[in-house]
Protein backbone atom coordinates (compact mmCIF):
# COMPACT_ATOMS: atom_id res chain seq x y z
CA UNK A 1 0.00 0.00 0.00
CA UNK A 2 1.12 3.21 -0.65
CA UNK A 3 2.22 4.93 1.98
CA UNK A 4 0.30 7.92 1.56
CA UNK A 5 -2.79 6.22 1.57
CA UNK A 6 -2.35 3.48 3.80
CA UNK A 7 -1.78 6.73 6.03
CA UNK A 8 -5.29 7.76 5.57
CA UNK A 9 -6.57 4.21 7.09
CA UNK A 10 -6.79 4.73 10.92
CA UNK A 11 -7.12 1.34 13.30
CA UNK A 12 -10.90 1.65 12.48
CA UNK A 13 -10.05 2.14 8.73
CA UNK A 14 -8.32 -0.96 8.40
CA UNK A 15 -11.03 -2.53 10.41
CA UNK A 16 -12.90 -2.02 7.35
CA UNK A 17 -10.54 -2.49 4.86
CA UNK A 18 -10.30 -6.18 5.98
CA UNK A 19 -14.21 -6.68 5.97
CA UNK A 20 -14.24 -5.10 2.34
CA UNK A 21 -11.51 -7.87 1.53
CA UNK A 22 -13.72 -10.49 3.09
CA UNK A 23 -16.66 -9.55 1.46
CA UNK A 24 -15.07 -9.39 -2.13
CA UNK A 25 -13.24 -12.56 -1.95
CA UNK A 26 -16.69 -13.77 -1.40
CA UNK A 27 -19.82 -12.11 -3.36
CA UNK A 28 -19.56 -8.65 -3.18
CA UNK A 29 -21.27 -6.39 -0.88
CA UNK A 30 -24.13 -3.73 -0.95
CA UNK A 31 -23.74 -0.02 0.79
CA UNK A 32 -26.22 -0.91 3.28
CA UNK A 33 -24.67 -4.39 4.37
CA UNK A 34 -21.78 -1.88 4.70
CA UNK A 35 -23.71 0.27 6.58
CA UNK A 36 -25.20 -2.40 8.72
CA UNK A 37 -21.92 -4.08 9.21
CA UNK A 38 -19.41 -1.35 9.95
CA UNK A 39 -21.69 0.71 11.73
CA UNK A 40 -20.81 3.52 9.32
CA UNK A 41 -22.99 6.40 7.21
CA UNK A 42 -23.02 5.67 3.52
CA UNK A 43 -20.91 8.64 2.61
CA UNK A 44 -17.88 6.40 4.62
CA UNK A 45 -19.14 4.03 2.58
CA UNK A 46 -18.60 5.89 -0.15
CA UNK A 47 -14.79 7.44 0.80
CA UNK A 48 -13.88 4.04 1.36
CA UNK A 49 -14.51 2.71 -2.06
CA UNK A 50 -12.89 5.56 -3.42
CA UNK A 51 -9.84 4.46 -1.72
CA UNK A 52 -9.80 1.26 -2.67
CA UNK A 53 -10.22 2.50 -6.28
CA UNK A 54 -7.64 4.77 -5.92
CA UNK A 55 -5.02 1.71 -4.86
CA UNK A 56 -5.84 -0.20 -7.73
CA UNK A 57 -8.74 -2.34 -6.84
CA UNK A 58 -10.51 -3.74 -9.53
CA UNK A 59 -14.30 -3.34 -8.33
CA UNK A 60 -17.15 -1.91 -9.92
CA UNK A 61 -20.82 -1.75 -9.17
CA UNK A 62 -22.76 -4.84 -10.79
CA UNK A 63 -25.98 -3.10 -11.25
CA UNK A 64 -28.15 -6.03 -11.82
CA UNK A 65 -27.25 -7.89 -8.51
CA UNK A 66 -26.73 -3.85 -6.77
CA UNK A 67 -23.54 -5.15 -5.02
CA UNK A 68 -19.81 -4.08 -5.55
CA UNK A 69 -18.16 -6.83 -6.83
CA UNK A 70 -14.08 -8.00 -7.47
CA UNK A 71 -13.34 -7.91 -11.10
CA UNK A 72 -9.90 -7.79 -11.17
CA UNK A 73 -6.60 -8.53 -8.66
CA UNK A 74 -7.13 -9.93 -5.23
CA UNK A 75 -7.46 -7.44 -2.42
CA UNK A 76 -4.38 -7.82 -0.05
CA UNK A 77 -3.83 -4.32 0.96
CA UNK A 78 -4.14 -4.12 4.67
CA UNK A 79 -2.33 -6.89 5.81
CA UNK A 80 -0.02 -6.45 8.39
CA UNK A 81 3.34 -7.67 8.50
CA UNK A 82 4.97 -9.53 12.48
CA UNK A 83 7.92 -10.63 13.25
CA UNK A 84 7.64 -14.41 14.88
CA UNK A 85 8.31 -12.74 18.12
CA UNK A 86 5.39 -10.49 17.74
CA UNK A 87 3.21 -12.95 16.28
CA UNK A 88 4.20 -14.89 19.82
CA UNK A 89 3.44 -11.66 21.58
CA UNK A 90 0.23 -11.08 20.24
CA UNK A 91 -0.95 -15.12 20.77
CA UNK A 92 -0.37 -14.01 24.57
CA UNK A 93 -4.05 -12.78 24.57
CA UNK A 94 -5.22 -16.26 24.19
CA UNK A 95 -4.55 -17.60 27.63
CA UNK A 96 -5.83 -14.07 28.85
CA UNK A 97 -9.32 -15.43 27.72
CA UNK A 98 -8.64 -18.69 28.80
CA UNK A 99 -8.25 -17.29 32.24
CA UNK A 100 -11.41 -15.22 31.86
CA UNK A 101 -13.53 -17.89 29.86
CA UNK A 102 -16.86 -17.45 30.96
CA UNK A 103 -16.92 -13.81 31.48
CA UNK A 104 -18.02 -10.40 29.23
CA UNK A 105 -13.95 -9.42 29.47
CA UNK A 106 -13.50 -12.62 27.22
CA UNK A 107 -15.88 -12.50 25.07
CA UNK A 108 -15.04 -9.28 24.33
CA UNK A 109 -11.79 -10.39 23.86
CA UNK A 110 -12.70 -12.70 21.19
CA UNK A 111 -14.86 -10.50 19.44
CA UNK A 112 -11.74 -7.85 19.18
CA UNK A 113 -9.12 -10.97 18.28
CA UNK A 114 -11.54 -11.77 15.43
CA UNK A 115 -11.43 -8.42 14.11
CA UNK A 116 -7.70 -8.24 14.30
CA UNK A 117 -6.89 -11.60 13.04
CA UNK A 118 -7.78 -10.86 8.78
CA UNK A 119 -5.59 -7.84 9.61
CA UNK A 120 -2.43 -9.88 9.83
CA UNK A 121 -0.25 -10.97 6.94
CA UNK A 122 -0.18 -14.14 8.73
CA UNK A 123 -3.34 -15.12 9.53
CA UNK A 124 -2.22 -19.14 11.02
CA UNK A 125 -0.78 -19.86 13.71
CA UNK A 126 3.25 -20.72 13.51
CA UNK A 127 4.56 -23.37 14.15
CA UNK A 128 5.36 -24.38 18.06
CA UNK A 129 5.56 -27.17 20.40
CA UNK A 130 1.82 -27.73 21.44
CA UNK A 131 1.94 -24.66 23.64
CA UNK A 132 2.55 -21.24 23.35
CA UNK A 133 6.06 -19.93 25.42
CA UNK A 134 4.15 -18.44 28.01
CA UNK A 135 1.77 -18.82 30.97
CA UNK A 136 -0.37 -16.94 33.30
CA UNK A 137 -0.57 -18.73 36.59
CA UNK A 138 -3.20 -17.82 39.37
CA UNK A 139 -6.74 -19.21 40.36
CA UNK A 140 -9.33 -18.91 37.69
CA UNK A 141 -11.38 -15.80 37.34
CA UNK A 142 -14.64 -16.13 39.22
CA UNK A 143 -17.65 -15.29 37.02
CA UNK A 144 -21.33 -15.65 37.13
CA UNK A 145 -24.71 -14.21 35.68
CA UNK A 146 -24.30 -11.48 38.54
CA UNK A 147 -20.67 -10.97 38.27
CA UNK A 148 -20.93 -10.19 34.63
CA UNK A 149 -23.88 -7.54 34.86
CA UNK A 150 -22.34 -5.44 37.94
CA UNK A 151 -18.72 -5.72 35.56
CA UNK A 152 -21.25 -4.20 32.82
CA UNK A 153 -22.63 -1.58 34.89
CA UNK A 154 -19.70 -0.24 37.03
CA UNK A 155 -17.10 -0.30 33.66
CA UNK A 156 -19.61 1.87 32.20
CA UNK A 157 -20.13 4.13 34.99
CA UNK A 158 -16.50 4.43 35.63
CA UNK A 159 -16.25 5.37 31.80
CA UNK A 160 -18.75 7.80 32.06
CA UNK A 161 -18.66 8.95 35.51
CA UNK A 162 -22.03 8.27 36.89
CA UNK A 163 -22.75 7.88 40.35
CA UNK A 164 -23.84 5.08 41.78
CA UNK A 165 -26.05 3.84 44.85
CA UNK A 166 -24.56 0.71 46.26
CA UNK A 167 -26.35 -1.93 48.55
CA UNK A 168 -22.70 -3.50 50.31
CA UNK A 169 -22.54 -6.23 52.70
CA UNK A 170 -19.25 -6.66 55.19
CA UNK A 171 -18.83 -10.16 56.23
CA UNK A 172 -16.47 -8.97 59.45
CA UNK A 173 -19.93 -6.47 60.62
CA UNK A 174 -22.67 -9.14 58.70
CA UNK A 175 -24.36 -6.04 57.83
CA UNK A 176 -25.61 -4.07 54.87
CA UNK A 177 -25.61 -0.57 54.07
CA UNK A 178 -25.76 1.86 50.92
CA UNK A 179 -23.08 3.70 49.89
CA UNK A 180 -22.87 6.24 47.14
CA UNK A 181 -20.23 5.79 45.39
CA UNK A 182 -17.86 7.74 42.45
CA UNK A 183 -16.49 4.84 40.37
CA UNK A 184 -13.26 4.88 39.25
CA UNK A 185 -11.87 1.65 37.97
CA UNK A 186 -11.93 -1.85 37.80
CA UNK A 187 -9.07 -4.16 39.46
CA UNK A 188 -9.01 -8.40 38.70
CA UNK A 189 -6.61 -9.44 41.38
CA UNK A 190 -6.04 -13.11 42.11
CA UNK A 191 -9.08 -14.61 40.60
CA UNK A 192 -11.85 -11.89 41.68
CA UNK A 193 -12.74 -8.62 40.33
CA UNK A 194 -12.93 -5.43 42.81
CA UNK A 195 -14.51 -1.40 41.75
CA UNK A 196 -12.02 1.39 43.30
CA UNK A 197 -13.94 4.71 44.18
CA UNK A 198 -14.75 7.48 46.37
CA UNK A 199 -17.02 6.36 48.88
CA UNK A 200 -19.29 9.39 50.27
CA UNK A 201 -20.19 7.17 53.26
CA UNK A 202 -16.78 6.66 54.47
CA UNK A 203 -15.24 9.92 52.47
CA UNK A 204 -12.61 8.34 51.11
CA UNK A 205 -11.20 6.14 48.34
CA UNK A 206 -12.10 2.32 48.91
CA UNK A 207 -12.44 -0.91 46.90
CA UNK A 208 -15.26 -3.11 47.17
CA UNK A 209 -15.76 -6.37 45.94
CA UNK A 210 -17.96 -7.62 43.10
CA UNK A 211 -19.96 -10.59 43.27
CA UNK A 212 -22.32 -11.90 46.68
CA UNK A 213 -21.01 -8.83 48.21
CA UNK A 214 -22.41 -6.08 45.53
CA UNK A 215 -26.31 -6.29 46.93
CA UNK A 216 -27.57 -4.03 44.67
CA UNK A 217 -26.66 -0.69 42.05
CA UNK A 218 -28.69 2.15 41.17
CA UNK A 219 -28.30 4.89 39.40
CA UNK A 220 -28.61 8.18 41.02
CA UNK A 221 -29.17 10.30 37.90
CA UNK A 222 -25.68 12.48 38.94
CA UNK A 223 -22.64 12.70 37.07
CA UNK A 224 -19.28 13.13 39.11
CA UNK A 225 -15.82 14.26 38.34
CA UNK A 226 -13.16 12.31 38.60
CA UNK A 227 -10.01 13.35 41.35
CA UNK A 228 -7.28 14.95 39.63
CA UNK A 229 -5.10 13.74 41.98
CA UNK A 230 -6.40 10.07 42.18
CA UNK A 231 -3.41 7.87 40.83
CA UNK A 232 -4.70 4.23 40.17
CA UNK A 233 -1.03 2.92 40.31
CA UNK A 234 -0.34 5.12 43.27
CA UNK A 235 -3.51 4.34 45.78
CA UNK A 236 -2.78 0.12 44.64
CA UNK A 237 0.98 0.34 46.23
CA UNK A 238 -0.07 2.37 49.36
CA UNK A 239 -1.69 -0.53 50.57
CA UNK A 240 -0.97 -4.24 51.62
CA UNK A 241 -2.30 -6.47 48.90
CA UNK A 242 -5.58 -5.76 48.63
CA UNK A 243 -6.12 -4.00 51.57
CA UNK A 244 -6.04 -0.33 52.55
CA UNK A 245 -6.66 1.41 55.36
CA UNK A 246 -5.29 1.23 59.12
CA UNK A 247 -3.10 3.46 61.02
CA UNK A 248 0.66 3.50 59.35
CA UNK A 249 3.77 1.96 61.19
CA UNK A 250 7.38 1.61 60.70
CA UNK A 251 7.64 -1.66 60.79
CA UNK A 252 10.90 -4.16 61.02
CA UNK A 253 11.06 -7.55 60.55
CA UNK A 254 13.68 -9.87 60.55
CA UNK A 255 13.79 -12.80 58.14
CA UNK A 256 16.30 -15.79 58.84
CA UNK A 257 18.50 -17.37 56.00
CA UNK A 258 15.92 -19.46 54.50
CA UNK A 259 14.02 -16.68 53.60
CA UNK A 260 16.03 -13.68 53.04
CA UNK A 261 16.66 -15.33 49.57
CA UNK A 262 13.02 -14.58 48.84
CA UNK A 263 12.35 -11.68 50.94
CA UNK A 264 15.72 -10.10 48.56
CA UNK A 265 13.98 -11.13 45.07
CA UNK A 266 10.95 -9.58 45.52
CA UNK A 267 10.06 -5.76 46.30
CA UNK A 268 6.96 -6.02 48.90
CA UNK A 269 6.51 -1.86 49.21
CA UNK A 270 7.62 0.61 47.21
CA UNK A 271 9.31 2.53 50.33
CA UNK A 272 10.90 -0.35 51.79
CA UNK A 273 14.67 -0.74 52.55
CA UNK A 274 16.93 -4.24 53.09
CA UNK A 275 20.08 -4.63 54.99
CA UNK A 276 21.40 -8.14 54.99
CA UNK A 277 22.87 -9.26 58.25
CA UNK A 278 25.83 -11.43 59.18
CA UNK A 279 24.27 -14.39 59.76
CA UNK A 280 22.81 -14.33 56.29
CA UNK A 281 19.26 -12.96 57.28
CA UNK A 282 17.79 -9.65 56.37
CA UNK A 283 16.12 -7.03 57.85
CA UNK A 284 12.96 -5.75 56.29
CA UNK A 285 12.41 -1.93 56.55
CA UNK A 286 8.32 -0.71 55.72
CA UNK A 287 6.39 1.86 55.96
CA UNK A 288 2.82 0.12 55.99
CA UNK A 289 -0.92 0.10 57.30
CA UNK A 290 -1.47 -2.43 59.97
CA UNK A 291 -4.21 -3.92 58.51
CA UNK A 292 -5.23 -7.47 56.92
CA UNK A 293 -2.95 -7.66 54.18
CA UNK A 294 0.27 -6.76 56.62
CA UNK A 295 -0.47 -9.61 59.13
CA UNK A 296 -1.26 -11.83 56.53
CA UNK A 297 2.02 -10.95 55.14
CA UNK A 298 4.02 -11.36 57.98
CA UNK A 299 2.19 -14.88 59.21
CA UNK A 300 2.79 -16.87 56.02
CA UNK A 301 6.78 -16.56 56.70
CA UNK A 302 5.97 -18.89 60.27
CA UNK A 303 9.15 -19.13 61.89
CA UNK A 304 11.26 -17.69 59.46
CA UNK A 305 10.35 -13.89 60.71
CA UNK A 306 10.46 -12.54 63.92
CA UNK A 307 8.65 -8.86 64.46
CA UNK A 308 10.99 -6.35 65.67
CA UNK A 309 8.80 -2.86 65.20
CA UNK A 310 6.83 -1.33 66.67
CA UNK A 311 6.23 -2.59 69.59
CA UNK A 312 2.38 -2.58 69.54
CA UNK A 313 2.94 -4.96 66.31
CA UNK A 314 5.25 -7.36 68.04
CA UNK A 315 3.13 -7.73 70.83
CA UNK A 316 -0.14 -8.39 68.52
CA UNK A 317 1.60 -11.18 66.76
CA UNK A 318 2.85 -12.69 70.31
CA UNK A 319 -0.60 -12.82 71.01
CA UNK A 320 -1.65 -13.99 67.95
CA UNK A 321 1.21 -16.87 68.07
CA UNK A 322 -0.40 -17.76 71.54
CA UNK A 323 -3.75 -18.21 69.84
CA UNK A 324 -2.62 -20.45 67.19
CA UNK A 325 -0.39 -22.62 69.35
CA UNK A 326 -3.51 -22.95 71.77
CA UNK A 327 -5.66 -23.87 68.49
CA UNK A 328 -3.72 -26.51 67.38
CA UNK A 329 -3.25 -28.25 70.59
CA UNK A 330 -3.50 -32.19 70.80
CA UNK A 331 -7.43 -31.91 72.25
CA UNK A 332 -7.05 -35.62 73.94
CA UNK A 333 -3.80 -34.28 75.68
CA UNK A 334 -4.06 -33.66 79.51
CA UNK A 335 -3.39 -31.17 80.98
CA UNK A 336 -0.32 -30.82 82.49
Amino acid sequence: MAGGLRRQFTREGLRRLSWYEQQLDRSGFTTDEAKAELEIAERTVRRDIELLQQLEVELTFDRSRRRWILTGRNLQLGKVELSEAEYFALMAVEPVIDRYRGTQLARRLESAFAKILPMLERPERPEHDGALPMAFSGPPTRHSNRIDRQYDHLISACRTHRRLDMLYFTPNRNEETWRRLDPYTLLEYAGDWYVVGFDHHRGEIRMFALGDRIRDLKETGEHFELDPTFDRDAFLRSGMGLFHGGRMLEVELRFDASAAPYIREKQWVPNEVKDDLPDGGLLLRMHAPNNPGLRRFILQWGAEVVVLAPPELREQFRQEYRRAHHAHEDPTSEPG
